[in-house]
């Protein structure tokens, strides 16, 4: 029995996180390809931040496009909470799911 739900959340240096997961699922659709280029960005410059070179980066990067392309990678932004009373399961972050409410905020 796996955990569809889980995936790696990857922090952005603005505060909050991205959280990737893989979706196999086809009937779910894909990220609006102008959002997804944004989080392409952020992964890719993260990737670099880590230590992978320019070429690996991009290879990785235009790999993630590919499954997000098909609706196999999604991609939420975690936005983190501004009330103090609340609680979640996300470990202090709020999902921002960008077909609802538009792009991603800039980091």
């Amino acid at each position: 029995v796996g955990k569809e739900t889980e995936g790696y959340s990857l922090p952005l240096a603005g505060g909050g996180a991205l959280s990737l997961t893989l979706n196999f699922n086809p009937h779910i659709q894909a990220e609006d390809a102008r959002v997804m280029t944004q989080y392409l960005g952020h992964i890719n410059a993260s990737l670099k931040t880590k230590g992978y070179n320019d070429k690996v980066a991009d290879e990785i990067t235009k790999a993630f496009g590919s499954l997000s392309l098909h609706g196999v990678l999604q991609i939420d932004v975690l936005l983190p909470h501004l009330t103090s009373g609340s609680s979640s399961s996300n470990n202090g972050f709020i999902s921002d799911s960008p077909g609802a409410s538009g792009p991603p905020p800039a980091f």
